[in-house]
C-alpha cells in the first residue's frame, strides 16, 4: 500500500511539473490516474486545452520494479475520398472495411464551394482524417484495461464532421493491438 502511494505521488508531481512547464502554452484540466489491481500498470489521462492538439495520454509500466514510458498507439491508417452523388468513402486499413457516407446534407455549400460540380467531385479530393482528437484509458470487456481513440473524419474544414472512428486498443507482447473500431455517422457542418 505504501508503494502504490508513493507511486502515486511520483506521478502526481511528474504530471504537476509538466503543466508548470507548458503553463503558458496549454492549460491543464483535470488528470486521472488509474491502477490496475496488482499496481505494476497504470494509465495517466492528463488532458489539455489547445488548439489542433490531442488530450495526452501517458501508460507508465512497472517492469522489474523500473518505471517504463509505454508509447501511445499509432493512429488508424485511413483512406477517404469523396464519391459521385455527393456521398464520401472512407477504408479503414487495418479492418479492411469500407463505410460510404450520404452528404447530400450538405449539397448547397459544398456546390458553393466548387467541390462539386453536376453531382461529381470537382477533383479527386481527400477527406480530412485527423490524429486521435481523445486517447483515454478504459476498461474492456473481462476486466482489461485498455485504450479508447477517437479520429474525427471532416470534409471541406474541420467543422465539417463527417463521421467519427473510436479504436480500442490492448497493450500486449509489448505492443498495442487493436481490438475493434465503431464508425459513428455524423454529417454536421
Amino acid at each position: 500500500m505504501k508503494r502504490k502511494l508513493c507511486l502515486l505521488f511520483f506521478v502526481y508531481f511528474l504530471l504537476s511539473l509538466a503543466a508548470m512547464n507548458n503553463v503558458m502554452a496549454v492549460k491543464q484540466e483535470k488528470s486521472t490516474i488509474s491502477l490496475s489491481k496488482n499496481a505494476k500498470n497504470l494509465a495517466v489521462s492528463s488532458p489539455t486545452v489547445e488548439s489542433g492538439r490531442v488530450k495526452r495520454n501517458n501508460s507508465p509500466t512497472i517492469k522489474e520494479n523500473k518505471l517504463k514510458e509505454v508509447t501511445d498507439p499509432l493512429p488508424l491508417e485511413i483512406k477517404s475520398r469523396f464519391l459521385e452523388g455527393y456521398k464520401a468513402e472512407i477504408k479503414i486499413k487495418p479492418t479492411g472495411k469500407s463505410y460510404v457516407f450520404d452528404l447530400r446534407k450538405n449539397k448547397k455549400k459544398y456546390d458553393e464551394l466548387g467541390l462539386f460540380f453536376n453531382n461529381k467531385p470537382n477533383e479527386p479530393t481527400e477527406l480530412m482524417v485527423q490524429s486521435f482528437s481523445t486517447l483515454n484509458p478504459v476498461m474492456m470487456y473481462g476486466g482489461v484495461r485498455g485504450l479508447r481513440g477517437v479520429q474525427k473524419i471532416s470534409g471541406v474544414d474541420i467543422n465539417d464532421i463527417i463521421a467519427t472512428v473510436e479504436s480500442y486498443w490492448i497493450y500486449s507482447g509489448g505492443g498495442w493491438e487493436l481490438q475493434r473500431v465503431n464508425v459513428n455517422e455524423k454529417i454536421a457542418f
